[in-house]
């Protein structure tokens, strides 16, 4: 997982536009806020603003057609200024790594496969205040991205707020397009290989250390997957975007090779769909934003379209059913021990109206953006993640979580001390998975890594 980037990454990241700039929400001290815009696509390269989750055919090898979601990543683009020169830089701020590097300027792929001056690079000679460390960098991702340099540290600023002395690499090799800045565990970090690794203050340890922020902590509110907007706060919680309680559940560890989390999965009790249980097997549920759909195991993802009213089409690998509008209130509800979030089927829904050449009666027609996990695992993308608010406490491994209201426009935020201020524990906080199945289910174990 330390390199999960695209596809398995806890993605999340802010909008970019060198045109215009970010409009930080009102604070106070002791939160550092941005706003930002969803891109979504099947690539960074391909995401657009605004762009719903859709099918997209895909032939095999022998002819017949498969299906995937085209735009099975969400991305939201950022923009910092770096170094005594403020060079303006877009990055992906990303929660499924915890490393900052930068492209060089002298990155020999600028010149032939990547648009570098599109997200900006950074050119090290123009800064008084970067001092190199004379340490190796290298770092390489699940679609074959990759970056190699040389580790050294400078001053950041990110929205108005300056971050002294932030160690990042500056990436002189990558056939990556975008800079990427981590803020997962440090558990994630590239430096901390098995045999002698550490680790070092990534930007939300810099930021407590300098007291920008109270504790490595941020929330995240992706607002309703019909607009593109939403925000994050470091160090901090807005009550106005959540309904009801904020409860607070424990993030488990699904990695055999680490003593702590380095991924944010939480304990996954059931799912049901009004007083239809699908399963009430205990499991591990990664929380990734940088993944669009959700995915379950096989026996979960019948007995959802089923329980749901939907057909399975084996041309999308996907249930489909009659689009519906907003005023239909079914939904899936996901229990994390007492902490309960609802799905609407209206968020679940994609069009498949793409695929009309290709598969039978599709004007009108949706998929429900629940897919059949190859592993068994659990994924909740970010059609999941706009009905939650979600606070990430990454000091106390703690999640907690609330129904999102969507499309507030009002604030009220408040400054994390220690705990998550008006959070409460949630009922069978302790019944959390611990790698072993528990209660009854109509699917099999499962696990995330």
């Amino acid at each position: 997982m330390k390199a999960s980037f695209w596809i398995l990454s806890l993605l999340i990241c802010l909008s970019f536009a060198f045109s215009a700039s970010l409009n930080k929400l009102d604070t106070e001290d002791g939160v550092v806020a941005f706003s930002f815009h969803v891109h979504r696509g099947n690539t960074l390269e391909d995401a657009t603003r605004y762009n719903r989750p859709y099918l997209s055919k895909r032939s095999n090898e022998d002819g017949t057609l498969s299906s995937t979601i085209l735009n099975e990543q969400s991305f939201y683009l950022a923009n910092i200024s770096v170094g005594s020169s403020q060079q303006q830089i877009g990055v992906l701020l990303d929660t499924g790594s915890a490393d900052m590097w930068l492209m060089s300027q002298s990155n020999p792929y600028c010149d032939s496969t990547v648009d570098c001056n599109k997200y900006g690079t950074f050119n090290e000679s123009n800064s008084t205040t970067f001092e190199s460390n004379n340490t190796d960098f290298s770092i390489g991702y699940v679609d074959h991205r990759f970056a190699t340099g040389e580790w050294g540290h400078d001053d950041i600023t990110i929205n108005g707020v300056t971050v002294n002395q932030q160690s990042f690499a500056v990436a002189n090799k990558s056939n990556s397009s975008i800079s990427v800045l981590g803020i997962g565990f440090a558990g994630l970090e590239s430096t901390n290989d098995p045999t002698n690794g550490y680790t070092y203050a990534n930007l939300p340890i810099k930021m407590v250390e300098q007291g920008i922020i109270k504790k490595s902590v941020y929330s995240l509110y992706l607002n309703s997957s019909q607009v593109s907007t939403g925000n994050i706060l470091f160090g901090g919680v807005d009550h106005e975007k959540y309904t009801g309680s904020l409860q607070t559940v424990e993030i488990v560890n699904t990695d055999s090779d680490s003593s702590k989390p380095i991924t944010v999965a939480v304990t996954l009790s059931s799912i049901s769909v009004g007083s239809n249980v699908v399963t009430s097997q205990t499991s591990a549920a990664l929380l990734d934003s940088g993944t669009t759909a959700i995915y379950a195991p096989s026996a979960v993802f019948t007995a959802l379209g089923e329980a749901l009213g939907a057909s399975y089409s084996s041309a999308l690998g996907a249930y489909t059913f009659n689009c519906i509008d907003e005023s239909n209130d079914t939904a899936v509800t996901f229990d994390f021990t007492g902490a309960q979030i609802n799905v609407t089927l209206y968020e679940l829904q994609i069009d498949v109206s793409e695929l009309s050449s290709s598969v039978s009666d599709a004007n009108g027609s949706c998929a429900i953006s629940i897919f059949k996990s190859s592993d068994s695992s659990y994924i909740l993308g970010d059609v999941f993640l706009t009905s939650a608010y979600v606070v990430y406490d990454l000091e106390n491994y703690q999640v907690s979580l609330a129904q999102s209201n969507q499309n507030s426009t009002e604030t009220n935020i408040e400054v994390i001390q220690s705990t998550v201020p008006s959070a409460s524990t949630a009922k069978y906080y302790s019944s959390t998975w611990s790698g072993s199945s528990s209660s009854s289910s109509s699917s099999s174990s499962a696990s995330t890594s």
